[in-house]
């Protein structure tokens, strides 16, 4: 219920849902699909504080690699605003997950352009 919530929210470009979201980004009692699901949310919301918020859970040691994927795709979408934004997911470039390595990595050389 709480992932479907954050998409709505995000679909209805609602900037009051912002502060919520990245306040369940960042706990780490959440369900990692709930926290994955918020951000993408945030990512879609584009709000500048939420860069910030994205690229602190792009360095969280032992972060599951559903909610690092989301990330990469999050902060994806800041590139076209802000081209130094790909930068923010750098460090997941050497993930111990190697899907996640190996997006990383693609979405950096390629600066989130696909």
């Amino acid at each position: 219920m709480r992932e479907d919530a954050a998409t709505a929210l995000a679909e209805a470009g609602a900037p009051e849902a912002v502060s919520p979201l990245e306040q369940i980004v960042v706990r780490r009692d959440e369900r990692d699909f709930v926290r994955a699901s918020a951000a993408r949310a945030l990512g879609r919301l584009g709000a500048p504080s939420s860069l910030g918020v994205l690229s602190g859970v792009a360095t969280e040691r032992g972060a599951p690699p559903a909610l690092q994927l989301a990330v990469i795709e999050a902060v994806c979408r800041y590139q076209a605003k802000d081209p130094t934004a790909v930068q923010a997911i750098a460090p997941l470039a050497q993930h111990e997950d190697l899907l996640v390595a190996a997006s990383a990595q693609q979405h950096v050389a390629a600066e989130c352009k696909r």
